[in-house]
């Protein structure tokens, strides 16, 4: 039943349903209090090729290196997985320095 009528065929149970539901964003936006604002106003200029990345962290490798495949074969440095994660505790603070400086530097290993 919708605004005292009762419908009993599917058909007009589905155009009343789909009537309803077609219905709710109109009239959510007429509630919706807009401003004017030009969002210039607030937002500062974009600085262009601009980005941020959060340092990384320890534990951050430690997931990483973790997740390795141990039944992988190694790259062009020749060192595998299982190495990796055997001296991984040794490694991690020049790792994560060198990480960190990458990133603070912008530079990125394409090789």
């Amino acid at each position: 039943m919708a605004d005292g009528v009762e419908y009993t065929t599917p058909k007009d149970i589905s155009n009343c349903l789909n009537n309803y539901f077609c219905s709710i964003g109109p009239k959510l936006a007429e509630t919706i209090n807009c401003h004017t604002t030009e969002f210039l106003q607030y937002c500062h200029a974009s600085m262009e090729d601009s980005m941020y990345c959060k340092p990384v962290s320890p534990e951050e490798i430690i997931g990483i290196v973790s997740n390795f495949k141990i039944n992988k074969s190694p790259g062009p440095d020749n060192i595998g997985p299982t190495f990796l994660k055997i001296i991984l505790h040794d490694i991690l603070d020049p790792l994560q320095y060198m990480c960190n400086l990458f990133l603070k530097l912008e530079l990125c290993l394409l090789n």
